[in-house]
């Protein structure tokens, strides 16, 4: 019981430190932590961009390997943003399309 209290814990506060606590081009952040961050309705962040920011950032620091899971990150994130055509801009030069 007390690992979960103590896990419930460490994810409350990144959902709401999600981008002044987690340097995703810098830290080695698991997939499917950082999915399940993202899908969380408590993630806490100022605008929207700041979404893609991480996305783009965690993408960045191992473009080959991780480059394959922009797609799912995205769709997880729910955000209608990344049906803006800037974005999409942004997606073609991340991803060499």
């Amino acid at each position: 019981m007390g690992l979960d209290l103590s896990f419930r814990i460490a994810k409350e506060f990144l959902l709401r430190h999600f981008l002044t606590e987690v340097d995703l081009q810098n830290q080695d952040v698991d997939l499917k932590i950082l999915m399940s961050l993202l899908k969380n309705d408590m993630l806490h962040v100022r605008y929207e961009e700041q979404i893609w920011e991480a996305i783009e950032d965690w993408v960045k620091k191992d473009q080959g390997a991780r480059k394959v899971h922009f797609d799912q990150l995205v769709s997880v994130s729910e955000s209608d943003l990344f049906l803006n055509h800037s974005f999409k801009k942004r997606q073609v030069k991340l991803l060499g399309q």
